[in-house]
């Protein structure tokens, strides 16, 4: 999974299960094999549903307890409008190469659910995730061929089902109230249908 020749490795965390589950086996490989790696977490929050620096932070807090690791500094951004909110994560990936920061990184993105899998209200990702997307050429995207149900039998295989799963968000309802997941948004049916819970 992890490249040859790379020391620095940057990571988009959302505090998903998608980028949690990256961020577990980038560990769990460094971890084994004694790699001499650091990892650096990157995450843009949006305003009206800014969760995503918070939960990253406590996957990143598990990660650092479960495999007695420190990672890098966490990068972040606020993006203030939705449009412009894939641009501002571009941004910062590119200036974190740029300041040499970074030699890859790593994105958590996944396949979408075949089509009539459930019903919400609200229209799915507006990024690329049909597995078919032009790549960075230092950006590897591990999970872009399986859906939600292919992440789930990975938190299975790692025996994560009770302990990293419960500390994720995927629900992208504007709220300010980040204690419990809506249910009825777009990416809460896709985790239901991936994981059989919320």
């Amino acid at each position: 999974m992890i490249p040859d020749n790379v020391h620095n490795i940057g990571i988009k965390m959302s505090g998903g299960c998608d980028s949690s589950i990256i961020a577990y086996m980038l560990c769990n490989q460094i971890k084994e094999k004694q790699l001499k790696i650091n990892l650096i977490p990157i995450t843009v929050d949006l305003k009206g549903k800014a969760f995503q620096i918070e939960f990253a932070k406590r996957v990143i807090d598990f990660l650092e307890n479960e495999f007695d690791i420190k990672f890098g500094k966490h990068y972040t951004a606020f993006c203030p409008v939705p449009e412009k909110y894939i641009s501002f994560q571009n941004a910062l990936v590119t200036n974190l190469y740029y300041e040499k920061i970074i030699d890859c990184h790593f994105n958590g993105i996944t396949k979408n659910p075949p089509n009539n899998s459930f019903n919400s209200w609200q229209d799915g990702p507006v990024d690329d995730r049909t597995g078919n997307v032009e790549q960075h050429e230092k950006s590897y995207w591990p999970l872009k061929n399986i859906d939600k149900k292919g992440v789930y039998e990975l938190y299975k295989k790692y025996n994560l089902i009770d302990t990293l799963f419960p500390i994720t968000r995927s629900c992208e309802s504007w709220t300010n109230d980040f204690s419990k997941h809506c249910g009825e948004c777009w990416w809460c049916k896709e985790r239901e249908w991936g994981f059989g819970k919320l």
